[in-house]
């Protein structure tokens, strides 16, 4: 099995699809390829932002909001 059916298995069996934000995350080929699964199994979606001086600018499109890491946010968005 490659890694993209493994990652459609994954994604699948969740409840919720999260992007880490880091600076090179809206360039990863990877990362576009696991959105857009997420995005036809109809999960819901969002990022984090994964560095204090992170920047909504690295968000990935169609991935969903954005949110600056806080466990509150966190834990209101996973509830």
């Amino acid at each position: 099995m490659d890694w993209l059916n493994e990652a459609r298995a994954a994604i699948n069996r969740s409840e919720v699809f999260v992007v880490m934000l880091g600076p090179e995350t809206q360039a990863a080929p990877g990362v576009l390829k696991e959105v857009k699964l997420a995005s036809e199994l109809r999960k819901l979606r969002f990022q984090i932002i994964g560095y204090i001086n992170g920047s909504e600018n690295w968000a990935v499109p169609n991935a969903g909001c954005v949110y600056k890491w806080d466990w509150g946010t966190l834990k209101k968005l996973l509830g």
